[in-house]
């Protein structure tokens, strides 16, 4: 993109969104007091749309590392159906 005749760059720092791994349709992270460390995103895995969210997470990247676990848990539930 390019303002007043400057290049501005822009990148995602979200761990999964940048991650070619995943199909992400739509994510945001966040904080409030009631929940915690939250994640909401809609991806698609194992090509079915797929809803999370994840409240009160721990730390910083606990909600990434949760994602990741449930993905995983998803997509070995499709291998051991497809059995």
């Amino acid at each position: 993109m390019t303002i007043s005749r400057k290049a501005l760059e822009f990148r995602n720092t979200n761990l999964l969104v940048a991650n070619p791994a995943w199909q992400v349709d739509v994510q945001k992270t966040g904080y409030i007091q009631e929940a915690g460390r939250c994640l909401v995103m809609q991806a698609v895995i194992d090509g079915r749309p797929v809803v999370m969210v994840l409240l009160n997470s721990f730390g910083k990247y606990t909600r990434i590392a949760d994602a990741k676990r449930v993905r995983t848990w998803l997509e070995s539930r499709s291998r051991v159906a497809a059995l």
